[in-house]
């Protein structure tokens, strides 16, 4: 999607395109959900992606987002983020192309910051085709 559809947001540097670098654009947490039901899904979600990268060879995942969500689900759940160019307007959303770079420093951060204290995920070796 960001290489198709939202190209000029990534404006620091080239689109980084390897088969180790996913797209994650598609992400997000029931918004019915009780608010701190809602944090800790989207940290067990965010920490589930990343847990699946580590034992799966995947570098980074790339996304659009609207900035805010970026802040309040992926920032607050400790990820470093970093923007592929300035933000931009698209209908009443600021909206962004991001990286995050999977590291087990990464879900350390985001289990710390969350609360997690073990794997979200019992079996992170399901093969990529099988995940949706």
């Amino acid at each position: 999607m960001l290489k198709e559809v939202f190209p000029d947001l990534a404006t620091s540097a080239p689109l980084p395109e390897s088969p180790d670098i996913w797209e994650a654009t598609r992400i997000g947490v029931d918004r019915d959900l009780e608010p701190g039901l809602r944090r800790v899904a989207a940290a067990e979600l965010i920490a589930g992606c990343l847990e699946y990268g580590l034992n799966n060879g995947i570098g980074k995942f790339v996304f659009v987002m609207p900035l805010a969500i970026i802040k309040t689900l992926l920032i607050r759940a400790g990820c470093s983020v970093a923007l592929l160019g300035e933000p931009r307007r698209i209908g009443k959303q600021l909206t962004a192309a991001a990286e995050i770079v999977i590291t087990a420093q990464q879900l350390d951060r985001v289990r710390r910051a969350s609360g997690l204290n073990k794997p979200v995920i019992l079996d992170t070796t399901i093969p990529y085709q099988n995940v949706a």
